[in-house]
């Protein structure tokens, strides 16, 4: 039995999960219980889906959506340097998350000394391996 993605997909519209951001704040169980349904099932096996849809699948499909959505926010509060910026706060800073970021909000001229120590450090271990 195959799991036909456009029935999936149109589950999810129906149920306001249009986007990451979306599925990202969605309830597994809600997400699931709505899966399972017998408008989504249609031709399909119950057993299939219901082995398929499992609630661990469902988690790992919403961590993934928090994920990307987070890194989505970043980048609209990092507007216009977005990647660059996002790079160099995730990796000299650990500043990767909009909450993150705030806890530097009192104190930014620390995050920038946090950013051109690591940075240092980051070059000089480059140098050092190349020379």
């Amino acid at each position: 039995t195959t799991i036909d993605i456009n029935d999936i997909i149109k589950t999810l519209i129906r149920n306001q999960i249009r986007n990451w951001r979306e599925l990202a704040n969605a309830n597994p169980i809600d997400v699931r219980k709505e899966l399972l349904s017998p408008t989504t099932i249609t031709n399909n096996s119950a057993q299939s889906f219901d082995d398929y849809f499992t609630e661990e699948r469902i988690e790992t499909w919403i961590e993934a959506a928090q994920t990307r959505s987070i890194d989505e926010i970043m980048m609209e509060i990092l507007k216009p340097h977005q990647e660059p910026l996002f790079v160099i706060l995730r990796e000299k800073a650990n500043a990767g998350t909009p909450k993150d970021l705030s806890l530097w909000k009192s104190i930014p001229d620390m995050l920038l000394e946090q950013i051109k120590q690591n940075g240092a450090a980051a070059a000089a271990a480059a140098n050092g391996a190349v020379g």
